[in-house]
């Protein structure tokens, strides 16, 4: 039998990644390389088979098996957002510290034992705790030897530390108050890592919050979500850059709420509705930081248009850059 011999242009013939994968790894990496870092808020979807994963991945089991590894070969960074509901164990880091490929750099949000004041009324999740203050609300040592000790470990592949404060109703506190334990907060936590800070009560917008952040090197999050200003909005807030790096999350349309966003665009496979506003201050932003260099970490939510690598694939080919080549 006569077999016919691989050409060298057949290469596309053989390659089995997909589409989205050829178009924009290469890309995001060379951004990467030049301070600009997409990457998405989570990434186990199912929605995302043909996309970012294989089409032959046909359950979620299998998806979660292989999830962080297929992703992390596409983008240069991620931001676990799941840590934000618990502690992250040693298993779960050693596991990420095993597949995550070099010059990976993977996000966390800080677990809310941490960050709220007082538990929400949800007898569900928090039992008798429901409705009462969090004594461990900004606990310095708890959240280093919980947390950052153990997502440390993963040395140059560990990006920004994301703390969420949810909306706060002020019942027992003030802003005053919260800057004060803000600031004593941040003073405990370790010089060499990047924290950065993300509130959802507009209010806290204001030059004390951001001399607060500045004063340790930790980052305001511009955020678009449900009650926040755009990320436009923030931009042109003054001095609303506190951190010698950017941090950015592009979470949902300004006055849709979570719900919504989630009725709307399940099970994430395609965009169905473009945030022009959300994509301009995305491409400023990226524009920014290359012509300067700066370290800027850009996550998007598939609840923001509906499919997060597609809006990410959007904003790389709005931008003057060829992925050949460093800038």
């Amino acid at each position: 039998m006569r077999i016919r011999k691989r050409h060298q242009d057949d290469g596309d013939l053989f390659d089995t990644k997909p589409e989205f994968v050829r178009r924009y790894a290469e890309k995001l990496r060379a951004l990467a390389d030049n301070g600009v870092w997409f990457g998405t808020s989570s990434w186990v979807y199912t929605g995302w088979r043909g996309l970012v994963y294989p089409s032959s991945v046909t359950s979620e089991t299998m998806l979660r098996k292989i999830a962080f590894r297929e992703y992390s070969q596409v983008f240069p960074t991620g931001c676990a957002d799941w840590s934000f509901y618990s502690f992250p164990s040693e298993s779960q880091i050693a596991k990420f510290e095993r597949e995550a490929p070099e010059g990976f750099r993977l996000a966390f949000k800080a677990t809310d034992l941490v960050t709220l004041y007082r538990y929400p009324s949800l007898k569900q999740r928090w039992g008798e705790k429901a409705g009462t203050i969090n004594e461990d609300f900004l606990n310095t040592a708890k959240f280093i030897e919980f947390f950052v000790e153990r997502v440390a470990r993963l040395g140059d592949r560990l990006g920004p530390i994301i703390l969420e404060f949810s909306p706060l109703t002020w019942n027992g506190l003030t802003p005053e108050k919260f800057l004060d334990r803000l600031d004593r907060f941040l003073a405990g936590l370790p010089q060499n890592l990047r924290f950065a800070v993300e509130v959802r009560n507009p209010e806290l917008l204001t030059q004390e919050y951001l001399d607060c952040l500045r004063k340790r090197n930790v980052a305001h999050v511009l955020n678009s979500w449900t009650r926040m200003p755009s990320i436009g909005e923030q931009m042109n807030i003054p001095h609303v850059e506190t951190a010698d790096f950017t941090v950015v999350r592009a979470l949902l349309k300004p006055g849709r709420t979570y719900q919504q966003a989630v009725e709307r665009f399940q099970p994430y496979t395609k965009i169905q509705e473009i945030d022009e506003d959300t994509r301009s201050a995305l491409k400023t932003l990226a524009q920014k930081a290359l012509a300067a260099r700066k370290q800027t970490y850009l996550y998007v939510n598939n609840r923001l248009e509906g499919n997060a690598p597609l809006t990410i694939g959007a904003m790389v080919d709005q931008l003057d850059f060829s992925g050949n080549e460093k800038l």
